[in-house]
């Protein structure tokens, strides 16, 4: 695959500091299969080193190193928490381990929804991101998907608890994903819908709109798995799991919700 002279752009994106060519930048890497690849093993990296992080303990000693340097070099509060910041101070002892946690990525495969979506919203967060369109109107933003997307996107029922904050068109698992994404309780989480073919979930099939969801919890966030009507649901994010078995009771068909 021949490299594309805008590869380097692909990180500043991710990571939130693009700026006005952000919108520029996000078009091109929807269109370019280099740029793809390239986000889409960025964000997988960045999830092993956060679960490098969770798990693995370094040594006092480099610990107490590493806060000793941290603290020779603050970081101003404004600046945002970006791939190099993320990596830098007690993290980093966690990330000598994420290179070999990055296979990870090999053991539960790469068409594995729970790993990307997780992976995803800890660099959406962390990057402190802005949504692609900011409203609190669902169906507005409904909306503004429906001619992005090639697939229908099915009807959702109003999360009374949850409020919507806007949403995100993202590209990932080789397609389009359109991402709902809410608040509650000062926690965030999102709607992640996409088409199903291919898509994984720890190693086994998605669960069927017939089966309850797969509840899944890694690297301190929740998330919740199933597929219907051809399209992946994931449901995602800080929120508690019980928050995530509330919200899951208004949107899965099992539980007497609907979202198509």
């Amino acid at each position: 695959m021949t490299r594309c002279p805008h590869i380097a752009d692909t990180a500043l994106w991710l990571d939130g500091e693009a700026g006005e060519r952000a919108e520029n930048i996000a078009r091109h890497v929807l269109l370019c299969p280099v740029c793809k690849a390239h986000a889409d093993t960025i964000r997988r990296f960045d999830f092993a080193a956060r679960e490098a992080a969770s798990r693995v303990k370094a040594p006092p000693a480099l610990v107490e190193r590493l806060n000793d340097l941290d603290a020779a070099q603050p970081v101003p509060s404004r600046a945002p928490l970006t791939r190099r910041r993320m990596f830098g101070g007690i993290t980093a002892a966690a990330s000598v381990a994420a290179v070999g946690s990055a296979a990870l990525i090999h053991s539960t495969g790469s068409n594995d929804l729970p790993m990307a979506i997780f992976g995803d919203f800890a660099t959406h967060i962390a990057a402190d991101r802005k949504q692609d369109v900011s409203t609190t109107d669902v169906e507005a933003l409904a909306d503004w998907f429906r001619p992005k997307l090639p697939f229908t996107l099915p009807r959702l029922t109003s999360l009374s608890e949850f409020d919507l904050i806007g949403g995100r068109l993202c590209w990932f698992l080789d397609r389009r994903i359109a991402v709902f994404n809410f608040e509650h309780g000062g926690k965030a989480l999102g709607l992640y819908l996409a088409e199903a073919d291919g898509l994984t979930c720890l190693n086994k099939s998605l669960p069927a709109a017939d089966k309850n969801p797969a509840i899944v919890s890694q690297d301190m966030l929740n998330g919740a798995f199933w597929r219907n009507k051809g399209l992946a649901h994931a449901l995602a994010g800080e929120a508690s799991a019980d928050v995530i078995k509330e919200a899951i009771r208004i949107l899965h068909p099992v539980t007497g919700l609907r979202t198509g």
